[in-house]
């Protein structure tokens, strides 16, 4: 018991530099072709799921005193840590000839916002004009338009990628205070930022949820806050060694990763109600405290060594997947599973020595009448009613491979949030006002060198 305090000590200094995952999930094998083309594309052309685009759609910007303002929005933008660019109305380029030198040069649209608003509508339909920006920057049809924010992606993928996120978010919003204009935000940084945020929440709250729950359910058959602390202590040790594992594996925590905890609630607390059920039957029959302690390991351990260890096998066989994600989730979960063998095996036994044995009144789910009639009425339709337990069995079966190849894969980003969830309903902004904000790159070889720049290749570009 003093090892395994020592260790936990150990692990719960490990947990302290464990990290977020901040990339994408990465739930494709890392030869998949695919994969392997997708990297290929990022080294030679970059990225652009390092864009925030904010959106607009109020006439009232157009008003000189907004649009002054919006264009106070772009430098204050420019100024966050993270923020490597902005591009919207009020610091849009053009090009423009230089006669003299016989090339083109870029100039600002607005070199300075005018004071009065028949020059701003003057310099406005010049934007609007500027078939580049059409569609993409503005929309012509309705007057919508958007600022675009590039950020650095070392940032994007660190933990204070939340932090520059939420900079962007505010001075957004302190625009909308100031001039009544209402905002909205997309892009990838944005939808990262938001899961991630959201995840933690929910994660946390299914930890102590799960918890909870089984720590009422505990009370309830056993009747003593021994028998409801001590296993969850357990659960605490491994809690706390799966975090020590993911930071001396040097994994980071992702959405599966960070399921693991739950996971050993569901398999450890199973452990210790196997064993304290035991302690107490064998207490129950001869009244030997020490006796039914070491008929918990004879007798349940290795029950529960078996149903650890094909628990824990299932999790390692992850690892031939090829998936980063699930090799992880599969090596950290398999090893603290039978790690949660090994802790309860020790201190359930080992706790409950140091107390008194237990009364009359922690027995009495020993003689659970209810529960006794549901497992007569089981056994009786087992062996008295087989040929019909078969046919169910059957139909079930039939029933469900129906419903299996029923089953659709869609592959929508955010398909895990709630359909009444505000970030689906700022997505569906930009769906509506500038076809959407996500990226798909179409790559186009010609097969010669410079063999973009003829007329005829851009011509059939073009269609």
């Amino acid at each position: 018991m003093v090892a395994l305090g020592a260790i936990t000590i150990f692990m719960g200094y490990q947990a302290q530099f464990v990290n977020w995952s901040y990339d994408m999930a990465n739930i494709v094998p890392y030869d998949d072709p695919d994969q392997q083309y997708f990297r290929e594309f990022k080294q030679l052309f970059g990225e652009d799921g390092n864009i925030m685009a904010i959106g607009v759609k109020d006439s009232s910007v157009y008003e000189v005193d907004n649009f002054r303002k919006m264009q106070f929005l772009t430098r204050e933008l420019e100024r966050i840590r993270g923020v490597k660019d902005v591009l919207g109305l009020p610091n849009l380029k053009m090009l423009q000839k230089n006669e003299a030198s016989k090339r083109f040069e870029v100039v600002p649209v607005f070199p300075e916002i005018p004071d009065d608003q028949l020059r701003l509508d003057s310099l406005l339909g010049v934007a609007f004009d500027l078939k580049f920006y059409s569609g993409q920057l503005m929309n012509p049809n309705n007057g919508a338009t958007l600022i675009l924010v590039t950020v650095d992606k070392n940032i994007l993928n660190s933990n204070e990628r939340d932090t520059m996120i939420s900079d962007i978010v505010m001075a957004g919003k302190q625009f909308s205070e100031a001039t009544g204009v209402k905002t909205h935000f997309a892009g990838l940084p944005y939808v990262r930022s938001v899961n991630t945020i959201k995840i933690k929440q929910e994660l946390n709250k299914f930890l102590i949820f799960s918890v909870a729950i089984t720590g009422l359910i505990l009370f309830f058959f056993f009747r003593s806050f021994k028998a409801v602390f001590f296993p969850l202590v357990i659960i605490g040790v491994i809690v706390v060694w799966v975090i020590g594992t993911l930071s001396l594996l040097q994994y980071k925590i992702t959405l599966l990763t960070g399921l693991i905890p739950s996971i050993i609630v569901v398999i450890g607390i199973p452990n210790s109600v196997y064993m304290l059920n035991k302690y107490h039957q064998e207490y129950a029959d001869h009244g030997d405290q020490l006796k039914a302690l070491s008929e918990i390991i004879r007798n349940i351990g290795v029950v529960t060594f078996i149903t650890n260890f094909t628990t824990a096998v299932g999790f390692f066989v992850l690892v031939t997947t090829g998936i980063p994600i699930l090799e992880e989730f599969g090596i950290v979960a398999g090893l603290n599973i039978m790690c949660t063998f090994i802790v309860s095996t020790i201190l359930i036994p080992g706790v409950f020595s140091m107390f008194k044995p237990p009364s009359s009144r922690h027995l009495k789910h020993l003689d659970f009448k209810f529960l006794d009639v549901i497992l007569k009425m089981l056994d009786k339709w087992v062996h008295g009613h087989r040929k019909l337990i078969f046919l169910l069995t059957a139909i079930v079966i039939v029933v469900s491979t129906i419903g299996m190849l029923k089953i659709k894969s869609i592959s929508f980003m955010v398909d895990d949030l709630p359909e009444d969830s505000p970030l689906k309903k700022e997505l569906l902004f930009f769906e509506e006002n500038f076809s959407g904000v996500m990226p798909l790159e179409v790559i186009i070889d010609t097969g010669q060198k410079k063999g973009v720049q003829r007329l005829s290749n851009l011509r059939k570009i073009n269609e």
